[in-house]
Formats: structure tokens, sequence, C-alpha cells
């Protein structure tokens, strides 16, 4: 629980750093939102995986229903695992463009195109 409060605290500094300014007041609002909001999501899956045990029920059986609601769990935890993956993998970083060298095009692009009808 110590983690998740952490994580909470660093998401809502970082949410009201943007703006400039860290008030404490606004930064316990900030945090007390966030950790209801994840408790709420968490609640939400919860039921949706008790939803989908007791629809299973009579179309899986006792021993199915929780076979079914487990593979899907795994299927979910494996796609999360996919984008985690692919979110942690480096993004190639773009060339870096010499300030100069682009001025100096821009320059003689310029004059070349003022020079032309003349």
């Amino acid at each position: 629980m110590d983690e998740v409060l952490r994580l909470v605290a660093v998401l809502a500094e970082a949410a009201t750093a943007r703006r400039g300014h860290v008030a404490g007041g606004h930064l316990a609002g900030v945090m007390l939102a966030l950790v209801v909001a994840g408790l709420c999501a968490t609640v939400a899956v919860g039921c949706a995986v008790a939803g989908l045990w007791l629809a299973l029920l009579p179309w899986a059986g006792v021993w199915g229903a929780p076979l079914v609601v487990a593979a899907v769990m795994l299927g979910a935890s494996l796609i999360a695992v996919a984008i985690a993956w692919r979110l942690r993998q480096p993004r190639p970083t773009p060339p870096k463009v010499d300030a100069t060298a682009l001025v100096l095009a821009a320059l003689m692009a310029g004059l070349a195109a003022g020079t032309r009808g003349k």
C-alpha cells in the first residue's frame, strides 16, 4: 500500500508541477482524488469479473466458469505486459540538425528566390 501512495504522490506532484505551482492543499486534494479513482477502478474490475463468473455459471458450469474467468484475466494481463514491454523499448531519436547549417541553407534559399526575378 505504501508503494501505491508513493506512486499517487509522484503523479500528483507531476500534475501540479506542470502548472508551475505546488500548494499543500491542492496536492492533498489531487492525491485524494487519484486514490479514490484507483480504488473505484479496482472495484469496477472486480465487479466485472464477478459478473462474468455469474453469467458463465449456467453455460460453463461450476468448474468451467472459474477457468474461463481465469483465462480472460490471464489474457488481459498478457496484453498489459505486452503494452508495458512495448512502451519500455527505446524510441529512435531523430537526427540532430546543425542550426548553423540550417540558417545558412535558409539564407541561401532566400537569396536565390529573391534574385530569381531580377
